[in-house]
């Protein structure tokens, strides 16, 4: 009986230990030297987040699972208290292809500031204004890399929508007004 409990519970180590674990935690404190224009902001505002990040390669390295998390805790606004799965997905590798199914983030570009072609993944509005942090998007994509070039194409099954911060926000920009999502009923 013992043997059988010892063995159970090395199992999860040599399972564990082909998965690579990575990942950022913080605490965040932002305090702005103005009075808020807004009655419900406030001038200080102290937030925790966390982001966890596993990765596992198999099939001789044909095969791999990402999985990128987000989670943040915010001290005076509910709606930038949130989660997020950024990444979860199985790539398989060919010899000249690739095929990804799950969520995922798509860049094109090396240094350009606006990316101009962004067009796959939504902003995530609660975490900054800069554009720079994206939502995961569910897409199956197919890559074909030939000598002439790579050719992807992407199938998504649906958008997800923009993430905006709430009325407590302390980013304003000077405007009292709540964001509202468009009526694009026809």
């Amino acid at each position: 009986m013992k043997k059988i409990i010892a063995i159970i519970a090395l199992v999860p180590s040599f399972v564990l230990a082909q998965v690579q674990f990575n990942g950022t935690a913080g605490i965040e404190m932002r305090d702005f030297l103005q009075e808020p224009l807004d009655t419900p902001q406030q001038s200080n505002n102290t937030s925790v987040y966390f982001s966890p990040e596993l990765f596992h390669a198999f099939n001789d390295g044909d095969d791999s699972i990402l999985f990128k998390g987000f989670y943040r805790i915010d001290q005076s606004d509910n709606e930038r208290t949130h989660g997020d799965i950024r990444e979860f997905k199985w790539t398989h590798l060919g010899d000249d292809w690739e095929i990804q199914a799950g969520i995922g983030k798509v860049f094109w570009g090396q240094t350009e500031s606006v990316h101009l072609v962004d067009i796959i993944n939504q902003t995530d509005g609660i975490e900054a204004i800069d554009g720079e942090d994206k939502l995961g998007q569910p897409m199956v994509s197919f890559s074909m890399y030939k000598d002439w070039g790579t050719t992807t194409f992407f199938a998504l099954p649906y958008f997800r929508e923009r993430t905006l911060p709430g009325e407590l926000r302390s980013l304003s920009g000077g405007s009292s007004r709540r964001y509202r999502k468009p009526d694009l009923r026809v």
